[in-house]
This record gives C-alpha cells, sequence and structure tokens, in this order.
C-alpha cells in the first residue's frame, strides 16, 4: 500500500504491521525503523511502539537504552507489568542484584497469580543467589524450577549450588547432577 495515500489511521496500522511482521521475522533492524517512525507520528500505537523498541535493545543487549524505554511506560495499563519483568531482568543481567530482588519481590507479592510470575520466582532467586543468600534463594528457585517444563540450566545449577551452601548435600546433587 502507498501509506501517503492513506488516512492517518489506516497508516499507522500498516505501518504497525509491517514493523510487527519484521519483527516476528527477525529483522530487529528493519522493525526497528519501523517503529521509530510509528512512535514519532501515531498517537494511538506510540506506547506499542515504545514497547516493541525497548524489546528490540533489550535483545541487543542494550541494556541501559532498554531500560530507559521500557521505564516510560511503567504507568500505563497495558504493558506496566510485562515491563516490571524486563527492569527487574535488566538490573539482574547488569549487576544492581538489590534493586532486582526488590522489584521481583514486589511483583510477587503484587501479582501472585501472574503469568511471569514464575519467570518473576526466577529473577528473584538469581538475584539472591548473586548477593550470596544461598538460603533465600533456594524457595524462589525451587517454585520456578518446578514451574516451567524447561527450567535454565543456570537456574538449575544456582539451585544446587545454594542447597550446597546450605549443607542440604543429598537435595545439591539432585539438582547438580
Amino acid at each position: 500500500a502507498k501509506l501517503d495515500a492513506l488516512s492517518n489511521e489506516e497508516r499507522d496500522l500498516a505501518i504497525y504491521n509491517l514493523a510487527t511482521s519484521y519483527l516476528k521475522f527477525g529483522n530487529l533492524e528493519e522493525a526497528a525503523i519501523w517503529f521509530r517512525v510509528l512512535q514519532g507520528v501515531s498517537t494511538k500505537h506510540s506506547n506499542d511502539a515504545t514497547f516493541q523498541l525497548a524489546y528490540i535493545s533489550y535483545t541487543n543487549k542494550e541494556f541501559d537504552n532498554a531500560l530507559q524505554q521500557f521505564k516510560v511506560l511503567e504507568n500505563d495499563k497495558v504493558y506496566a507489568t510485562l515491563v516490571v519483568y524486563y527492569i527487574a531482568e535488566i538490573y539482574n543481567r547488569t549487576g544492581r542484584f538489590a534493586q532486582a530482588e526488590g522489584i521481583a519481590k514486589e511483583f510477587l507479592s503484587s501479582y501472585p497469580n501472574h503469568k511471569d510470575a514464575a519467570e518473576m520466582q526466577r529473577v528473584l532467586g538469581e538475584s539472591c543467589y548473586r548477593q550470596r543468600k544461598y538460603s533465600e534463594s533456594i524457595e524462589p528457585l525451587t517454585v520456578y524450577c518446578s514451574s516451567v517444563q524447561y527450567p535454565l540450566r543456570s537456574a538449575t545449577y544456582m539451585l544446587g549450588m545454594s542447597y550446597l551452601n546450605c549443607n542440604q548435600y543429598e537435595t545439591a546433587a539432585e539438582y547438580l547432577g
């Protein structure tokens, strides 16, 4: 379609669909271009574009940029709970473990049955483990490992090492074996 021949609403939807298609096919660079265009011209899809651009930055390990963009959406009705997960994960990946722990605890307290609760348990457990709070890491890592079909090897390892550091050798062997 010729974008300039469409109404503003139709144009915005066409750009959104085009950008999303590029994203789904793994062409993050082209998707980012179109999401930036959408962010600049659309009021209806501006937050969608901001989220997708933040996600692209996160995927590209541009954590400072991703964090900045995710923070813009912290109070958005659609993205607020999802954004909290990414912010906690960014803190965890960039060594800000106490911040990740605080966010994860708050999220799990507010949304214990959320679809991302297991992943947030992992973030909580990993952040406690990395702060050498081994006894505190056991419960969230156990919940995570029992809640997902294929837990991350790193989470299973941290759980085993947490048990080891708490002198629970038989249980440690189960996770480390």
